[in-house]
């Protein structure tokens, strides 16, 4: 087995990742890069949006109220230090919006994170930087609830062999 595929396989075995790929209709189950960039292994399903407006329209469907502001509010200052308390009280705003990142919500009774950035809406879920049967099960009832959406989804979500997709993995869809 090459060093790739010790990586690859290192938590899951190869058949029970091919397990995996038929069972999920859209999340893929993503490789964490590892060393030092502090990423897990997580199940990974973009989609495309037009508009803000289109986004949250389409996420209250799915019971995810955005917040939007009148007013920018507070942002953290480039080079000023501040601690994790006072970084944390700054909204997360979607670039370029006075929208606030979805992050942890709750769809069809399971969490999940959700960013926006760039006209992509990503929807992850993991346990803890780890993948389990248990993510796979919560990712099988999100996936119940997403036909809601009618958006354009991304295949692959994270475009590189780390990503268990019918592009790089087409033999596990089969």
């Amino acid at each position: 087995m090459d060093n790739w595929s010790r990586w690859l396989f290192q938590e899951h075995p190869e058949h029970r990742l091919r397990q995996w790929a038929r069972r999920l209709k859209l999340f893929r189950f993503v490789r964490a890069a590892g060393g030092h960039a502090n990423d897990g292994d997580e199940l990974v399903l973009s989609y495309r949006y037009g508009s803000v407006d289109e986004l949250q329209s389409r996420l209250a469907l799915l019971g995810v109220l955005l917040k939007t502001y009148e007013l920018a509010p507070p942002q953290p200052e480039v080079g000023k230090p501040y601690s994790s308390a006072e970084f944390a009280s700054f909204p997360s705003l979607i670039f370029g919006t006075l929208v606030e990142q979805p992050k942890w919500q709750r769809i069809n009774g399971e969490n999940i994170y959700i960013w926006c950035h760039e006209g992509v809406v990503k929807f992850s879920i993991s346990d803890r930087y780890e993948v389990n049967e248990g993510s796979v099960l919560a990712a099988e009832r999100v996936e119940q609830a997403l036909p809601a959406l009618a958006l354009e989804c991304i295949d692959p979500p994270v475009d590189r062999p780390h990503c268990i997709c019918p592009k790089f993995y087409p033999q596990y869809f089969s």
